[in-house]
């Protein structure tokens, strides 16, 4: 599988839940910088960093094994870029790595934290605006350069649009891609050739060893669009899917990474692409293919498996996708997916046997929402709008947690639920073993700042936390209300003024008349629930066992993820260029790693 660059909230997250920052890193606007701070408040380094749209701009990546940061400093007077490592012990600057001349840089670091993959982009444009560009008349660049995060030394770089003995199709301008393997060992790029309407007339496919000085794999796939691509298991081959101009057709092509040879195989019934679960799905191979490894494509009317030889299988139909749930048995020989009807009152669940290339329907008397995995042994759980169920690898399900339909209350039943969801359940996680908290959400999915608290040993939803009181959710929406007559007023004089339709003359944010949802976190014993609320900025601390809410605690503005640190002793804290620990026994940041 092929990571793909990812949002810096993410990967700082996952980051800080194995590291201990002991500091806070926040952006500043003048000028525009990343500081990283000790426990004083007190900025040990500061770094420029660039601008969008008055705007500073975060390009941050985080290496655990080497524990440090990488920032991707302003450009100066001219294009030259770099890469600025600091160190997360000391919070000082390691060193500065330069990069050369580009207009655009992305980062993207293996899982392993090993290596960081820099792909820097200079503008690709003709010298005559009346004629089509090429490789060798091209004023543009288009290259990744890879660093080793244990020395911080670059130790491979790859031009994309300059490969030796091979010469790009015309075309008026190009857009380059990459992504990486998991153990950060290949390079997967792409180069499309755009017409003068941005639509892609070609595409290239590079695959760059970077083990070996060996020059790239290039695949010519024949058609512009390309849909998915995957690697392997163990990375030795490279499943390629494009589609033709008018989509009818979808072709695959598997490449031996080893050999450089290539299979191509036809699809005549691809999906559409507002109806894609997915191109490419990891999943047992059929009984029938015998123990040959491959993929499973997904196509219009189900599934057919792909081997690495390029030999394809029998189609196992399956529903259209619109609204479809679906997730993949634990030892991947079920897929599972969850079908709401088109009114959203009942669905199917579909089982399909992979090794069997058979499945099998069970009818359901709630529309499904989801599939998610929570609890004891990651244990399959089918969410519905009225209640949830578990499903055995097998496909069997389980008795029902009833989330918002009373239960008939028999005489001497005292087991009766006394709690319910009274709207949608949303995002779940799960809390130790046997116990797991569902956001509350309206039908449109917006936060109705409440979370259920789940018993799921004994299929119950036992309490209900309120997150912000009617009280608060009032005043907000009042202001927010407010703001926006305040807009519309402005705009209808603006376009009294002027005589003409209102126009608004100025950039105005106009506040989401909506809730934001909440983002949850615990940790790894599930005691303790923390709920950021993104609206009044506060996180709300829970007992998961009583299920009261302890106290709130209030964070920055701009936090908009939490994480609970490994040791249990800090809360992390998330947002667009700005990371901070809070010590819980104190609520106050942490002083000491």
């Amino acid at each position: 599988m092929a990571l793909r660059k990812t949002t810096l909230l993410l990967v700082l997250v996952c980051c800080s839940a194995s590291l201990t920052l002991a500091q806070t890193v926040e952006t500043a606007k003048k000028p525009p910088s990343l500081l990283f701070k000790n426990a004083a408040g007190v900025a040990v380094t500061s770094i420029r960093i660039p601008v969008l749209n008055h705007e500073p701009v975060v390009e941050m990546q985080v290496s655990i094994p080497a524990n440090m940061t990488y920032v991707l400093s302003a450009e100066g007077k001219s294009k030259a870029r770099s890469i600025s490592a600091v160190n997360l012990s000391t919070q000082k600057l390691a060193k500065v790595i330069d990069l050369g001349d580009a207009d655009k840089v992305e980062m993207l670091m293996s899982l392993d934290g090993r290596r960081l993959f820099c792909h820097t982009i200079s503008r690709a444009y003709p010298e005559d605006a009346h004629a089509p560009l090429n490789a060798q008349r091209s004023r543009g660049s288009s290259s990744i350069v890879v660093i080793d995060t244990s020395s911080n030394q670059i130790i491979g770089k790859y031009d994309l649009l300059n490969s030796p003995g091979e010469v790009l199709p015309k075309c008026w301008w190009l857009q380059t891609f990459f992504s990486i393997t998991a153990d950060g060992g290949r390079i997967l790029a792409s180069v499309a050739g755009l017409g003068r309407r941005l639509r892609p007339s070609w595409t290239r496919v590079l695959v760059f060893s970077v083990q070996s000085d060996k020059p790239p794999l290039i695949i010519d796939p024949g058609e512009p669009f390309i849909v998915a691509s995957r690697f392997s298991k163990d990375n030795r081959f490279l499943f390629l899917a494009t589609e033709d101009k008018k989509r009818h057709s979808e072709f695959v092509d598997v490449t031996d990474l080893g050999k450089g040879t290539t299979v191509n195989r036809r699809l005549d019934d691809p999906p559409s692409r507002d109806e894609r679960l997915s191109v490419f799905l990891d999943g047992a191979p059929p009984s029938s293919m015998g123990s040959q490894d491959g993929i499973w494509i997904v196509t219009r009317g189900g599934l057919r498996f792909l081997s690495q030889t390029g030999n394809i299988g029998d189609e196992i139909q399956l529903p259209r996708e619109e609204g479809v749930a679906a997730a993949l048995s634990l030892d991947a020989t079920r897929f599972f997916l969850a079908v709401p009807d088109k009114d959203h009152r009942t669905g199917i669940l579909d089982i399909v046997d992979l090794t069997q290339g058979a499945s099998s329907s069970i009818a359901l008397t709630d529309a499904p929402t989801r599939l998610v995995r929570l609890g004891s042994g990651q244990r399959l759980w089918l969410m519905g709008r009225k209640e949830m169920r578990s499903i055995s690898e097998a496909g069997e399900l389980g008795q029902p947690i009833l989330l918002n339909k009373p239960r008939k209350i028999e005489e001497g039943d005292t087991g009766a639920a006394d709690a319910f969801l009274d709207g949608y359940p949303g995002e779940a996680i799960s809390l130790g073993e046997d116990r797991a908290a569902v956001l509350v959400t309206n039908n449109k999915g917006a936060s109705l700042h409440r979370v259920a608290l789940l018993d799921l040993k004994n299929l119950q939803l036992y309490s209900v936390v309120v997150t912000m009181s009617r009280g608060q959710r009032a005043k907000i929406l009042a202001g927010r209300i407010g703001i926006s007559l305040a807009v519309a007023a402005a705009e209808g004089a603006a376009g009294g003024a002027l005589g003409a339709a209102p126009t608004l003359l100025l950039p105005v944010y106009v506040p989401s008349l909506g809730f934001a949802n909440e983002f949850l976190a615990t940790g790894p014993d599930g005691a303790k629930l923390y709920a950021l609320d993104t609206d009044v900025h506060e996180v709300t601390v829970v007992d998961v066992k009583t299920g009261a809410a302890e106290r709130r605690i209030p964070v920055a503005k701009s936090v908009t993820i939490i994480r609970l640190a490994r040791n249990g002793r800090y809360l992390v804290c998330v947002g667009p260029g700005f990371i901070q620990e809070i010590k819980l026994d104190s609520n106050e940041r942490a002083k000491e790693g």
